[in-house]
């Protein structure tokens, strides 16, 4: 089953600087998840040039699943994530498009996002 994951960061003035503190840690877990065939892809969230928060898109057994790896997601225990604002949906990716895998993309990822 395909799930969707909308995270909002929180909107203080701090909520960037916790987010790249912890960044490394954060794209360790969605690269062990995405190596598991878990994650299909994953995107910073813009609002113009700021970055505001994360979506991940799933394909796992159960929205559980998605609900334990945001528990223990370093976003979440560094306050990044706005608990207030996480949403999780079930969804249906065709085949058609979803990407080939690809575990590299996690180092051309880095490249662009710290441009921010």
């Amino acid at each position: 089953m395909n799930y969707v994951l909308i995270a909002y960061d929180h909107s203080d003035d701090e909520a960037f600087n916790r987010r790249n503190a912890c960044r490394a840690e954060h794209i360790a877990n969605v690269t062990h998840l995405e190596e598991e065939g878990k994650i299909i892809y994953a995107m910073a969230m813009l609002d113009g040039d700021k970055i505001v928060g994360s979506i991940v898109s799933f394909e796992v057994e159960s929205e559980d699943e998605v609900t334990a790896y945001v528990a223990k997601d370093p976003y979440t225990h560094n306050q990044v994530w706005d608990p207030k604002r996480i949403e999780i949906k079930a969804c249906l990716i065709p085949e058609m498009f979803k990407p080939t895998r690809n575990p590299k993309w996690i180092a051309s990822s880095t490249k662009a996002y710290k441009a921010y």
